[in-house]
């Protein structure tokens, strides 16, 4: 069996809570690159998203989300792993300001 993990309940919680991906319809999985329909492994609901070959898709990502997190208080999202593997998971915020010098 191939690690397969398996993510839902994407969201962004605080002041102003907004989804980025329950995964309970094409539109949701959509929103994502590198993600596939999943719904055996679901935590609630109906979906799930499942990153798959993972050895040539290295990364998923949603690149239309909200730009303002001032009201933001945590990232939170649902993980599962279909085997322990000692594999890592890192999350990349990426917070580039279109009109500002890139600072390196």
């Amino acid at each position: 069996m191939h690690f397969k993990p398996a993510f839902t309940d994407v969201k962004l919680s605080g002041a102003d809570p907004t989804s980025l991906g329950s995964f309970e319809n094409d539109k949701d999985i959509e929103l994502w690159q590198g993600i596939k329909p999943e719904n055996r492994v679901v935590k609630e609901g109906r979906g799930a998203g499942r990153w798959e070959n993972m050895h040539l898709n290295t990364s998923v990502s949603i690149r239309r989300i909200p730009h303002d997190w001032t009201k933001v208080e945590a990232l939170e999202f649902w993980a599962h792993a279909n085997e322990a593997t000692g594999a890592k998971l890192q999350l990349i915020l990426d917070s580039d300001q279109p009109n500002t010098s890139q600072l390196r």
